[in-house]
């Protein structure tokens, strides 16, 4: 069973449905499951999305920062195999020369975004949409 609230962007109160569907909204669902880590070691076999947590406090940047306080942005890791990747296989059949094609490396292939809200100045305070910021998924590029 999957609930669905939707909250008022500035106070973080729920919304009545009612008033929501008057409008046209905008809905950013993100589901990923991230790697199991059992006596320290991953269930990872190969290329995965790893979950990293951005602390806009710790890095300094709460200043100007207002809300959220930090956000998931995630990172990949793990090894590719050159046989078993489609991109990789791909773009090695566009080039002559096969040398020029580089291992395959571990890298996000899906991006997601971010609404942030931030100050500009004491009077300036405005919301924005970061785009490219949190790795969703993972391939052998």
């Amino acid at each position: 069973m999957i609930k669905l609230e939707i909250k008022d962007l500035f106070s973080y109160k729920p919304l009545d449905s009612r008033e929501v569907l008057n409008s046209a909204p905008h809905f950013e669902v993100t589901v990923f499951k991230p790697n199991q880590f059992v006596d320290g070691k991953s269930n990872c076999d190969g290329c995965c999305i790893t979950p990293f947590y951005v602390n806009f406090t710790e890095i300094g940047w709460n200043d100007w920062i207002l809300y959220p306080p930090g956000f998931w942005g995630n990172y990949c890791s793990g090894s590719c195999n050159e046989k078993s990747d489609d991109n990789h296989e791909i773009m090695k059949s566009l080039v002559t020369d096969q040398s020029l094609i580089p291992k395959p490396t571990c890298a996000p292939n899906y991006y997601g975004s971010i609404d942030i809200i931030i100050a500009l100045s004491s009077v300036d305070i405005r919301r924005t949409r970061a785009h490219g910021m949190r790795a969703l998924s993972c391939s052998c590029l």
